[in-house]
């Protein structure tokens, strides 16, 4: 679980630091992060509850409510879904609408 975040916290950091930068090719490394980033929230925060039992259920531990929102990320516009065709369009030099 620590190298799947730590792998994306450096991929998003990369991706902002073009967007931030004006980067005209950031476009494409900021909608990977987006859909890596929803990715391993979820999976990260699946384990986390695998490894706690019932009691990452529990209103004691924040588990529950980390994976809810780590799998709303995925849903939330644009979806991880589209996010994935534009940035395969454009890797393939296609137009992004």
């Amino acid at each position: 679980m620590d190298i799947d975040v730590r792998a994306a916290r450096a991929l998003l950091q990369d991706a902002a630091r073009l967007g931030d930068g004006g980067d005209e090719g950031a476009l494409v490394p900021l909608m990977e992060a987006k859909v890596l980033c929803t990715d391993v929230a979820a999976r990260v925060t699946q384990g986390a509850l695998e490894v706690c039992g019932g009691q990452g259920y529990t209103p004691t531990l924040p588990i529950e409510r980390h994976l809810r929102d780590a799998r709303a990320g995925a849903v939330m516009a644009p979806t991880d879904g589209v996010l994935r065709t534009w940035s395969a369009k454009a890797v393939a030099g296609l137009p992004v609408p």
